[in-house]
């Protein structure tokens, strides 16, 4: 079983969707700035949350809530805006911002997780920086380097050449 957090995608047979506002096609509508939602634990493979996860009020909590509802080994798919990305500061209801060690904080091996802002345990599967449509010509070349090499990139070059997005795809250690 899979859940989808606030994606505008036509609903299939295996996926539940849920959202906070009406009209988006959701099969569970609640407020996702209260907890517990209202699944049983360990009852999704999958949840997946696009371009949502920057306007909740907290992130540790909201990553605690799917580490809860995720099976052992469960995947947890992320995709928010870049801090570099314009729109991730002009958004006013934008709350937080994302760089490639953001979900270090939930991985017991890094020693952001040492410092014990959380109980959810992930490994990373997978962190790739996007950039926009229009810089099709950079990605061929330079987006490997960029990935290959995340932290110059974020301390260095992010303003030069902006990224869009950030993708991190956990799993669930249980």
């Amino acid at each position: 079983m899979f859940l989808d957090i606030g994606i505008r995608a036509p609903s299939t047979k295996n996926t539940i969707k849920i959202d906070s506002e009406t009209g988006m096609g959701s099969d569970v509508l609640c407020d996702l700035n209260k907890y517990p939602y209202p699944f049983k634990d360990n009852s999704f493979q999958t949840v997946r949350i696009w371009d949502y996860l920057e306007h909740l009020d907290d992130i540790v909590k909201t990553t605690e809530e799917i580490y809860r509802i995720l099976q052992p080994n469960g995947i947890f798919k992320i995709m928010v805006p870049h801090f570099s990305n314009f729109y991730a500061f002009t958004d006013p209801t934008h709350k937080h911002f994302f760089g490639f060690k953001t979900m270090d904080y939930f991985v017991p091996t890094t020693k952001y997780y040492a410092l014990g802002y959380t109980f959810a345990k992930y490994e990373i599967i997978q962190t790739t920086i996007g950039f926009p449509n229009e810089a099709k010509g950079l990605k061929k070349f330079i987006l490997k380097l960029i990935n290959k090499f995340p932290g110059f990139y974020e301390r260095h070059l992010t303003f030069i050449f902006p990224a869009s997005s950030i993708y991190f795809e956990l799993k669930a250690l249980k």
